[in-house]
């Protein structure tokens, strides 16, 4: 396992690289959930009107 580090022992530039990294996984679940609710309404409009 990883050794956890504080962080308030963190550079600046760690900070900022691990602030980019969680951005980024959240923008890329944000799409992804976005794409699930379309496709889920595009269902439900297509099986009432059939």
């Amino acid at each position: 396992m990883k050794k956890v580090i504080p962080l308030t022992e963190l550079s600046i530039e760690e900070l900022d690289k691990k602030k980019q990294i969680i951005q980024g996984t959240l923008l890329g679940l944000g799409l992804v959930m976005l794409a699930a609710f379309i496709i889920l309404l595009y269902l439900t409009f297509t099986a009432k009107n059939a």
